[in-house]
């Protein structure tokens, strides 16, 4: 699944957004290559669905 940031979301946001809870911030941390915490408004992420 794929998520387009909107403006003022971080990994946090997304994260409780998708899995109600912070453990998935490393999940599309890593899935995406990033490095650290920053996505910009426009980025789109892929999001990692647990089945």
């Amino acid at each position: 699944m794929q998520h387009t940031v909107g403006p003022e979301e971080n990994l946090y946001r997304i994260s409780m957004k998708y899995y109600k809870n912070r453990s998935g911030e490393e999940k599309i941390r890593a899935y995406n290559h990033l490095k650290g915490n920053s996505v910009y408004s426009g980025q789109v992420l892929n999001i990692p669905l647990e089945n």
